[in-house]
């Protein structure tokens, strides 16, 4: 109730508009006061974070995320922040990859973080394709598709 249907790469997903639940795990992981050892044992108890669904009231409108979950099924949900309003430039990313065969890996990669996003998506397929066009394929290796 209350999201809208909305399909990237042929799959269908169900957009809500949320916010965070403010909890002291969250505050502590921002304020760089929690240590691995603390995180991994509020991972693997099954901690999280807690968001609130606007237009739902009430414990109704509240769903926790245990980072567990997330981090295992990583494209079940996605979280968006606000639009970013900077031009977004990946051009460092390639600086140190002169072959094509290496560029190629780097893209692949970093498209599945930024997967959904159309800005971000599109920012990194413009550095991709310019790296790309610059580089030569090493002997004895083939082109990558």
């Amino acid at each position: 109730k209350g999201g809208y249907e909305r399909r990237l790469n042929n799959e269908v997903y169900i957009f809500f508009k949320c916010h965070l639940v403010p909890n002291e795990v969250h505050d502590a992981i921002n304020n760089c006061e929690m240590s691995y050892n603390d995180f991994m044992s509020a991972y693997n108890d099954g901690r999280g974070f807690e968001v609130q669904f606007d237009n739902v009231e009430g414990e109704c409108g509240r769903k926790h995320f245990a980072w567990r979950h997330l981090i295992e099924h990583p494209m079940k949900y996605l979280f968006f922040g606000s639009p970013l309003t900077a031009t977004l430039t990946n051009n460092r990313l390639f600086d140190d990859a002169w072959d094509v065969n290496y560029i190629h890996h780097i893209f692949l990669q970093m498209a599945r973080e930024c997967w959904g996003d159309a800005y971000a998506s599109a920012a990194l397929l413009s550095a991709y394709l310019g790296r790309k066009g610059m580089s030569k394929p090493k002997k004895g290796l083939s082109k990558a598709c």
